[in-house]
C-alpha cells in the first residue's frame, strides 16, 4: 500500500476529492500516508473530518440541467476516506496476489443498508489483479468508477476483494 501511495505522490497523481478546501488538498497526503502506515480507513476518516478541510457547498447539476449549489454531506469525509483506503488496500493486493500468483476475488467488505443489485452480483467473481491493478493506477478523476471492467460499485458499495 505504502509503495502505490508513494508512488502516486512523486508522480502527482493522489486523488484530490473536489469537496476539500484548500488547507484540505495540502493536508491530505500526509495524513493518508499517516493511516496507511499506521492505521486504518477509520483513522483516515477521522483525521479529515475537520471543518477547515471541507467546502460546505458544492455545485450541482439536476437531471434537468438547472444548475445550483447543494449542501456538502455530513458524512463526505466518511465516504472518501474508506473509498480512498480501500483503494490504496486493493492495490497492495495486487501486487501481493501478483508475486505470488494467485487471483482476487470480490467480496462484501463492509454492510450496507440496501444493497445495491448489481454490487450484490459481482460479489464471488474472480478477477485478474494485474488487469485490475492497472485499473486502479489508471482511474480517471471520477474515482469511485472503474470504467475499463466495471468489477466494483460506487461509493458505498461495500465491495473489496481477497485472496483466493
Amino acid at each position: 500500500m505504502v509503495s502505490e501511495l508513494e508512488s502516486d505522490i512523486k508522480n502527482g497523481k493522489v486523488y484530490i476529492s473536489t469537496r476539500f478546501t484548500p488547507e484540505g488538498e495540502a493536508a491530505y497526503p500526509k495524513l493518508l500516508k499517516v493511516a496507511i502506515e499506521t492505521g486504518t480507513e477509520a483513522t483516515l476518516a477521522t483525521s479529515i473530518d475537520n471543518p477547515d478541510f471541507f467546502k460546505l457547498l458544492e455545485a450541482n447539476t439536476s437531471k434537468t440541467g438547472i444548475e445550483d449549489t447543494r449542501n456538502v454531506s455530513d458524512i463526505a469525509y466518511l465516504t472518501f476516506a474508506e473509498g480512498e483506503f480501500n483503494t490504496y488496500y486493493m492495490r497492495g493486493l495486487c501486487l501481493h496476489a501478483t508475486n505470488e500468483g494467485r487471483t482476487l476475488e470480490i467480496y462484501r467488505a463492509k454492510e450496507v443498508g440496501e444493497a445495491r443489485n448489481e454490487s450484490v452480483v459481482k460479489i464471488g467473481t474472480s478477477i485478474d489483479a494485474v488487469t485490475f491493478l492497472e485499473e486502479l493506477r489508471s482511474r480517471e478523476a471520477n474515482h469511485f468508477k472503474y470504467p475499463v471492467s466495471g468489477w466494483l460499485g460506487g461509493p458505498n458499495s461495500g465491495l473489496s476483494v481477497k485472496l483466493i
